[in-house]
């Protein structure tokens, strides 16, 4: 991982889990994490809310490390969705 506003590849999580699997690319990559609240993000069914969440902190990072830069990096976001007896819940983290 590197904190250095070049790095080529920019994570939209805060998620150790994330950091780790990106930083096993290999790749220079930084962490942006997201200010949505998720809790304001609706979806029909967990594909859909998982689909949309994502989306927001893509384009929550986006607005404020793109903006009109056109060599800004790459810009990775994902969201994750457990359900249980069709109860979308986000996953707890372990600590």
């Amino acid at each position: 991982m590197s904190t250095a506003a070049t790095a080529p590849l920019v994570l939209a999580s805060a998620s150790p889990r994330r950091r780790s699997l990106v930083a096993l690319l290999g790749v220079d990559f930084r962490v942006v994490p997201s200010t949505v609240d998720e809790s304001a993000i609706v979806g029909a069914t967990p594909l859909a809310f998982a689909l949309a969440a994502a989306r927001a902190k893509f384009l929550d990072v986006a607005q404020r490390e793109h903006g009109a830069n056109a060599d800004a990096p790459v810009l990775v976001a994902c969201d994750t969705i457990v359900c249980i007896d069709e109860v979308e819940r986000a996953p707890q983290r372990v600590r």
